[in-house]
């Protein structure tokens, strides 16, 4: 089964290295549609440190309200920062021996 992932705005390095590492894994990626098929939604760090200045993001209220709106619910939805996502990823390319993916991943961390 394909995996979705929601990708906010605002990621480090290029929007596009992330997408094909998304890609290389069997997933698909967008920046444009968060719907209740989503079963990832990635924060970017930069996001995520304007929250803790108290700056909450526009994309941040819009998964805020969806997901306590009634009807769709999110209930397969996982929410991770860009930092755990890249981390997981790195780490399960070295277990692995991905070095294509690797490659993708090292030019954004």
């Amino acid at each position: 089964m394909i995996k979705m992932y929601f990708f906010s705005q605002k990621l480090r390095g290029s929007k596009y290295n992330q997408f094909q590492v998304i890609g290389n894994l069997g997933g698909l990626p967008t920046d444009a549609e968060f719907s209740g098929d989503t079963d990832f939604f990635i924060i970017s760090d930069f996001i995520i440190e304007e929250l803790k200045r108290g700056i909450k993001d526009e994309q941040l209220i819009e998964l805020e309200k969806k997901i306590n709106s009634k009807g769709k619910k999110h209930t397969k939805l996982k929410v991770l920062t860009e930092k755990v996502f890249l981390e997981h990823i790195h780490e399960r390319c070295l277990n692995i021996n991905d070095q294509s993916t690797l490659h993708l991943i090292r030019e954004i961390i």
